[in-house]
């Protein structure tokens, strides 16, 4: 999943958790209680779609990667 740039909005984060049930391997929790982008490169690309489709809030934002990095948080 490499071509994939991830990040987390901490201004729309609401921490409801729905990230980390779909995606346990691409997201965490940080300090603060909100989601943080962990190892999405271990979900499937599959996985990292759907678990930001089902954001309430749709603070998980996925780009198209021209360098095949993930995008910082």
């Amino acid at each position: 999943m490499g071509r994939l740039k991830v990040s987390v909005d901490k201004t729309r984060c609401v921490a409801s958790q729905t990230c980390i049930m779909i995606a346990p391997k691409a997201f965490v929790l940080d300090e603060d209680g909100q989601s943080s982008v962990a190892a999405p490169e271990e979900e499937l690309e599959e996985t990292v779609r759907d678990a930001a489709a089902m954001c309430p809030t749709g603070a998980i934002l996925i780009e198209e990667s021209e360098d095949g990095g993930e995008a910082p948080e």
